[in-house]
């Protein structure tokens, strides 16, 4: 598996490539999200345009004062449909497009799984599960809304990415059932996406801290994490699409110094290729090599033509294609 060690001072190596892009940031309590507030003041800092969904802005938003424009905020609901199509909605009518979007719902569990009540008959009561609602449904209702503006963006140098917040429980299995398997669930979610939408050049990746305090003497630092995000965001290495950014401490396992720069770890993504799987990926992989040259080489041109002529193109590309797949396995 393919790593890559980035250190703190390197984070904001790519920041040219952010200016003038319209960024959208979902998240809950913004005023208590440390991450929030630091990924965007950066980036408004660096010349993008910034707009944040959720609840309570801090009071540095929408700053008058600063040279660039600070983060605007928004009233929204992550865990309403609705509420975030009006907040897409928004920041298209806004900045005339959107380029860059960061799902940042967190919450940890409500409640303990393992310890069940039971009502006055004696029946196990029905567990509370908002925390899947907030850490993976509003997550997939913000994905859904990033494919359809990300493909309309007019920006032809549209970075088109979706950067996932997912924490150390997407990695491993600790505490907390709920947020765990919410957090392997946006792991999985970003994975799965990662080729189905490539032709579209849209660019998936996530970031998973352990912690993300604004303390001093915890590790992540929220401004870590928030230049781990932008460098996901900024990140043009293909091993970056589908990877996974992670925060490194002390060797001896102890949490890294604050005073000291800290460490980014990017892993690439590494699909299961042993027996079904590996012919499956094989097969996925060369349908996505097609339909790449069919886009460079600009074949869908023909389609301007007459209706027998679409048809008759589009059914030499399905055969070729189902060649292409099938015939080298």
């Amino acid at each position: 598996m393919s790593t890559k060690d980035i250190s703190s001072t390197q984070l904001y190596a790519h920041e040219s490539r952010i200016r003038g892009q319209v960024v959208l940031i979902t998240g809950l309590d913004i005023q208590k999200d440390g991450v929030v507030t630091e990924i965007a003041s950066e980036l408004a800092k660096r010349g993008a345009k910034v707009i944040v969904g959720g609840c309570n802005a801090p009071p540095s938003f929408d700053d008058p004062s600063s040279p660039e424009g600070g983060p605007v905020f928004e009233i929204c609901d992550v865990n309403d449909w609705d509420s975030q199509v009006s907040l897409f909605q928004l920041t298209e009518s806004k900045f005339g497009g959107v380029d860059i979007v960061i799902a940042c719902s967190d919450e940890r569990e409500l409640g303990d799984f393992t310890t069940i009540p039971v009502d006055e008959n004696g029946r196990p009561k029905q567990p509370n599960v908002d925390t899947l609602q907030t850490n993976l449904i509003s997550v997939i209702y913000t994905t859904r809304l990033a494919l359809h503006y990300l493909n309309k963006s007019p920006n032809p140098s549209s970075l088109k990415r979706i950067v996932f917040r997912g924490a150390m429980h997407s990695l491993a299995g600790l505490d907390s059932p709920l947020y765990g398997a919410a957090k392997h669930g946006v792991l999985g979610f970003m994975r799965a996406l990662r080729d189905d939408i490539e032709l579209g050049g849209i660019h998936v990746s996530a970031v998973a801290p352990w912690s993300a305090s604004q303390e001093k003497d915890l590790r992540p630092q929220a401004s870590l994490v928030a230049g781990a995000i932008f460098f996901a965001a900024t990140d043009t290495d293909p091993e970056a699409k589908g990877a996974i950014y992670s925060f490194l401490d002390d060797p001896n396992g102890a949490l890294a110094d604050p005073n000291q720069p800290g460490i980014v770890r990017r892993t690439a993504y590494l699909p299961f290729t042993e027996g079904t799987n590996g012919l499956l990926i094989k097969r996925a992989e060369r349908l996505t090599n097609f339909g790449q040259n069919v886009k460079k080489k600009g074949i869908f041109l023909a389609l301007a033509g007459t209706l027998p002529v679409q048809l008759t193109v589009l059914g030499v590309l399905g055969y070729v294609a189902s060649k292409v797949v099938l015939d080298r396995d």
